[in-house]
């Protein structure tokens, strides 16, 4: 079957060859399956050693399981959040309307918000800028707690570094966006090419160049009701930019007459959570690399006979 009708491999999804394989039969899997983006383990055995050669076009990866997928926004704050902010904070200087349990139940986003936009009323408009500002600022925060034992201070406090940065497009996602297959799609394209196409346009059409919000909140000191109420109001900020996405990736599948249902929404909610940090690994043939390595000796063995000969 390989031999005769190799494109009858296109219904797997992964190639282990083993054993007393002849070269020719390796390289004409390679050259079939190479083209098909289907990947082929090579693997050889002598005693206790072992060799495993993968050969993949291209493999893509969305959940690469980062430590974290928060995004706070907290330098590019939506409607519905500098809202809450505003209105969850108004009182928070003042001890007459707002009590000190009250006071120590603001989740730490809310009060970030609230002493960001303080700091810009004396600074010109600008967030802290660098690490000597960014002390500054949570020296700030800490002259605002009213007592000791307010952890959610304590939380902002420690948020500072870590959160107060420009959200940016990170540079793998930026090669994904930039890929020829993500630019120019084809009936043939794979799912992920069609959602990451749906994305970069939802990215510099729709959200000023910020990816979907993931909608994920860390934990914090809080009521629930508050957290919820903040929970909420991410989760539906993070629905609203799935559902603009959603829209770029039916109007890509009908552009390419393939169904608008083939991709479903889980699919694409999936990548937008983790847009951030997604992956796209590509490799070499088993062809391109023993043609290399032959250049490569041919090479060697050139310079080590034009070396000889200078030398004489």
């Amino acid at each position: 079957m390989i031999l005769t009708d190799p494109t009858r491999l296109s219904s797997f999804t992964l190639v282990i060859v083993t054993g007393p394989v002849s070269s020719a039969v390796v390289l004409g899997l390679d050259k079939t399956l190479y083209d098909l983006s289907i990947p082929l383990f090579v693997v050889k055995s002598v005693g206790f050693v072992i060799t495993c050669r993968l050969a993949l076009a291209e493999h893509t990866i969305i959940e690469s399981h980062p430590d974290s997928i928060v995004d706070l926004r907290l330098l590019q704050p939506f409607e519905a959040l500098s809202q809450l902010a505003k209105e969850r904070t108004e009182y928070l200087d003042d001890k007459e309307k707002m009590s000190a349990h009250e006071h120590g139940h603001v989740p730490y986003i809310l009060i970030l918000l609230k002493y960001l936009e303080d700091w810009k009323v004396s600074h010109d408009g600008k967030i802290p800028q660098n690490y000597s500002e960014k002390n500054d600022f949570k020296k700030m925060i800490r002259a605002g707690m009213r007592t000791p034992d307010d952890e959610n201070y304590e939380e902002a406090i420690a948020a500072v570094l870590k959160n107060l940065n420009p959200a940016g497009i990170p540079s793998d996602t930026q090669k994904i966006f930039q890929d020829d297959k993500c630019i120019h799609l084809t009936p043939a394209s794979t799912p992920f090419w069609v959602v990451a196409r749906a994305i970069s346009l939802f990215v510099t059409e729709k959200n000023n160049g910020l990816l979907p919000l993931p909608g994920a909140l860390p934990d914090m000191k809080a009521e629930s009701k508050g957290y919820i109420q903040l929970q909420n109001v991410y989760k539906a900020k993070a629905r609203a930019d799935l559902g603009q996405v959603m829209d770029f990736v039916k109007s890509i599948l009908t552009s390419l007459q393939r169904s608008e249902n083939e991709i479903t929404e889980a699919e694409v909610e999936t990548f937008c959570k983790h847009a951030g940090y997604a992956k796209l690994v590509r490799g070499r043939s088993l062809q391109q690399e023993y043609t290399s390595d032959i250049q490569s000796k041919t090479i060697c063995k050139c310079n080590f006979f034009f070396n000889t000969i200078f030398h004489l």
